[in-house]
């Protein structure tokens, strides 16, 4: 049940990540910034203002998605027209990872450790045939499967979602098309950043206390699921979360745990062999073009 729990934790934060680079075509080492800044939103609101871990969860994930928004069309935006290279975009988006880092700090690194108000009985565990689980971890599972399946139909069913998968599937035809790639990117901002602001409320529940490293520690873990899956496949991401979550846990049985993250990459390394694009395949998006 670990190894689904820590699955639950993965995707959609890797799911958001590889929805970026397939639409945005940004590699955005800033995301693991917004994970950890969307945690503090959620301490803030949870703590401070009284609001319920639902509700604070919510608005979290909003605020994070509102951020996102504003960082992709006020930053990433205007200078990609100027620069598409990816080099000149790796090292942007890395910078704004370091001073988003560094304004975190400033605010909240006055402790050790932050910690959520937990209901009681959270950590009681229960029976689902024959695995024990705790409410909270059984929580993470609910409510990544829920977010993952909102997504799915999003981008399926709706008319925002298929110009989405149309831009990402080919940007270039698009835009002969005249489908509106501005409004679209703008959207995925939001769509990615609310997806992250889960992932980080979820991680910030799971970790039990945290600090402002909280989303610099597990970012490698994302992108390793985004590369194992397929860079810019949603499905690829889901499974490449699965696997890896699974991995991780198992290694243990194996290795010490303080070597399962290193189990994780060889894995990695393994599929990279076979498989340089990924299980799925990448979009074919790897370098930028100018539009």
């Amino acid at each position: 049940m670990a190894g689904i729990v820590d699955a639950a934790l993965l995707a959609p934060a890797a799911v958001a990540l590889t929805m970026q680079f397939g639409i945005t075509n940004y590699v955005n080492f800033a995301f693991g910034s917004f994970l950890t800044l969307s945690a503090f939103l959620f301490y803030e609101l949870d703590t401070a203002f009284g609001f319920n871990l639902w509700q604070a969860g919510l608005i979290a994930a909003a605020l994070n998605a509102i951020a996102m928004l504003a960082i992709g069309a006020v930053v990433y935006g205007p200078f990609y027209s100027r620069r598409p290279q990816l080099l000149y975009m790796l090292v942007l988006t890395f910078v704004v990872s370091l001073m988003m880092d560094s304004a975190i700090a400033a605010i909240w690194s006055g402790r050790s450790a932050y910690q959520l108000n937990y209901p009681n009985g959270y950590e009681t565990p229960f029976t689902l045939g024959p695995i024990f689980v705790s409410p909270l971890d059984a929580s993470y599972v609910v409510i990544s499967i829920l977010i993952l399946g909102a997504t799915y139909l999003f981008l399926r069913f709706t008319r925002v979602g298929k110009v989405m998968r149309a831009v990402s599937d080919d940007r270039s035809l698009a835009l002969v098309c005249g489908l509106p790639i501005q409004r679209t990117t703008n959207v995925t901002w939001l769509v990615t950043g609310f997806l992250g602001g889960i992932a980080g409320d979820i991680l910030a529940l799971h970790s039990h206390g945290f600090d402002t490293g909280l989303g610099a520690g597990f970012i490698y873990l994302v992108f390793a699921v985004v590369v194992f899956g397929g860079i810019g496949r949603t499905y690829g991401a889901v499974v490449g979360a699965i696997v890896l979550g699974l991995v991780f846990q198992l290694s243990s049985l194996v290795v010490d745990s303080s070597l399962t993250p290193a189990a994780v990459f060889a894995v990695l390394v393994v599929v990279m062999m076979i498989r340089p694009n990924g299980i799925f395949g990448t979009t074919g998006r790897a370098t930028f073009v100018a539009s």
